[in-house]
């Protein structure tokens, strides 16, 4: 019935109203306050974190709400979804060849959070947002981020937010757990999205005629405080970070936007010079505090040594396999692997998963097709530049460089869902090209079937992730070994599959918690079969070491130190197996 409405017809008017709405109110209540809610966890990224499958519910309620109320009587496709979406259509191939199921096990969740960003994307080019919308979530961003930062600040110089899970996180890993993405480069790249956002907003500030016409002078006044004092917190909260990754982005984005705003006779005179003094001064805040009591300290020698290596060593075995790739969730186990034998000894100083350098990530698992298709979404981002002139935030291309360039320094895609979200929404905002039109009225069965199938998914996944964040908080009491946790992974009888490798970890190290009360042999040779069978396309220093440790008890010593020579070789930096001097 909905196809037979014409276009002037108040209803449609209505829905596709709402359909703006919609991503604008989502994304205030998820950036602006459940963001920033402490979740209980014991670290990790990616799945173990429940602030991702939060964000993740957050999304999939997006579209299902917008596929819910869309009059769709067309789909509209841009020039860059295309590129990326045969992008992404590159990079899923090597799923076909992947060689062991446990390794694509590992990866199933990123691959489906790949094509999660791309639905998220092709639906909210859907609702056609006007420029008023994507100031309003540019806007977004530019608060969330200040936040964060206020969060980076209480981590630095008031131990954290009040709560004992947060500051005896940041307790263990310091400097490294700063903000609610418990991982420094990820929280810098985060404030520096935000601040090319604040500088955008800044510099569009009052540009528009028809925007002073209804706000009063006072009003426009104190929103340009609110950007100043965004522009001062995020300044002085990446400095006092010292991440690198977060300096450059920040600095790439800030030299863009004076630089390409001025060229579209955008900005005054007066207004140019602001734009620069004003991050100049947050960051001179910035390092008069970092030089003053109470400032973390840091030592990137390590860091730089291991990045080097790591590149290098990825290098070499991608060219032992440029065509094929070695196969979709392969490289922290060929890594590892690969360094062990390298001669001389492994020269390694940390467990690599991940060769910080998504490009060389990708070729490596997926070989040609993987390569083939990050180039098709480097297009896909050239697109968007070249089509910069229409779109409804100038150089808005601009806030997604600090994510873009911490990708080839590191992962913070499988880090962090709130990253994946501001990079479509950003997207969605500068993507204003013409678009194709397919008219959905001649196939109105098949577009029912359709939608009836993403809202079915939509369904299935939300009530997978709601499982999985309460499955995840047992999990991770029991890592944290809380009182009467242990209880609880008892009563754990099953898990989702995404946390399936994790909940059998757990049980296995249930076993010797078990034996520990008991002292029952059994349960002993129990846990090697099961760990052995954990560990057999693994890598884990962890569960390495518990092998070790019951072979002997059980006085199978040749096992055991032939476990122990191969573990030495693994993992050269650990303790426990005799770490070298560097």
């Amino acid at each position: 019935m909905i196809f037979n409405l014409k276009n002037h017809n108040p209803y449609i008017r209505l829905w596709r109203s709402m359909a703006k709405f919609l991503p604008v109110a989502l994304s205030g209540l998820y950036f602006g306050i459940l963001l920033h809610v402490p979740l209980y966890n014991a670290g990790g990224f990616g799945t173990d974190l429940p602030q991702n499958l939060l964000a993740w519910i957050m999304a999939l309620l997006m579209i299902a709400g917008i596929w819910l109320i869309v009059p769709w009587r067309k789909v509209l496709i841009t020039r860059s979804f295309i590129w990326i979406l045969a992008g992404v259509l590159l990079l899923s191939l090597p799923v076909l060849w992947a060689p062991e199921a446990v390794w694509l096990d590992s990866r199933l969740p990123s691959l489906l959070g790949m094509w999660g960003a791309v639905l998220l994307y092709f639906t909210l080019l859907q609702c056609r947002l006007t420029r008023k919308h994507c100031l309003w979530l540019l806007s977004i961003v530019a608060v969330s981020a200040t936040v964060e930062g206020g969060i980076v600040l209480l981590d630095i110089y008031a131990g954290g937010l009040p709560f004992g899970f947060t500051r005896s996180f940041l307790e263990v890993n310091g400097r490294n757990g700063f903000g609610s993405f418990q991982q420094m480069n990820v929280t810098a790249s985060f404030l520096a999205t935000g601040l090319v956002a604040s500088l955008l907003l800044f510099a569009q500030h009052g540009q528009h005629r028809e925007e002073s016409r209804f706000v009063s002078l006072s009003a426009i006044r104190f929103k340009e405080r609110c950007l100043v004092l965004c522009l001062f917190i995020l300044c002085i909260a990446l400095v006092l970070l010292q991440s690198r990754t977060g300096w450059v982005g920040a600095a790439a984005g800030c030299l863009l936007v004076n630089a390409v705003l001025p060229g579209r006779g955008m900005l005054s005179y007066g207004r140019r010079t602001l734009l620069w003094l004003y991050p100049l001064a947050g960051m001179l805040a910035g390092i008069i505090l970092l030089h003053l009591p109470g400032a973390p300290s840091v030592n990137h020698a390590e860091s730089n040594f291991q990045r080097w290596l790591t590149l290098s060593v990825t290098w070499n075995i991608i060219m032992a396999a440029p065509f094929q790739g070695w196969g979709t969730g392969s490289f922290g186990y060929i890594f590892q692997r690969w360094m062990a034998g390298l001669p001389g000894g492994n020269p390694g100083r940390e467990l690599m998963l991940h060769p910080h350098n998504e490009i060389l990530y990708q070729w490596m698992e997926g070989g040609i097709a993987g390569l083939l298709g990050c180039i098709l979404i480097i297009a896909g981002g050239i697109s968007l530049i070249r089509q910069q002139s229409r779109s409804f935030i100038p150089a808005g291309w601009v806030a997604l460089l600090p994510v873009a360039f911490h990708t080839q320094t590191e992962f913070p895609l499988y880090y962090s869902v709130p990253h994946i979200l501001v990079v479509i929404l950003l997207l969605v905002c500068v993507d204003t090209g013409k678009p194709l039109s397919v008219d959905l009225r001649r196939y109105r069965f098949s577009h029912l079937a359709g939608r009836a199938v993403i809202l079915m998914l939509c369904a299935y996944f939300i009530a997978l992730l709601a499982w999985s964040v309460k499955v995840g908080f047992i999990l991770s009491r029991y890592e944290s070994q809380v009182s009467g946790a242990k209880a609880e992974m008892k009563a754990l009888t099953d898990a989702p599959w995404l946390y399936r490798s994790r909940y059998d970890y757990d049980k296995n190290t249930l076993l010797l918690a078990d034996f520990n009360a008991t002292h029952e042999p059994a349960l002993l040779s129990l846990f090697l079969m099961e760990n052995a069978r954990w560990l057999r396309f693994r890598i884990s220093p962890d569960a390495s070491y518990n092998q070790i440790l019951v072979l002997h008890y059980l006085r199978h010593d040749d096992e055991g130190r032939r476990l122990f020579v191969i573990n030495q070789q693994l993992f050269p930096w650990d303790r426990r197996f005799g770490a070298r001097k560097h």
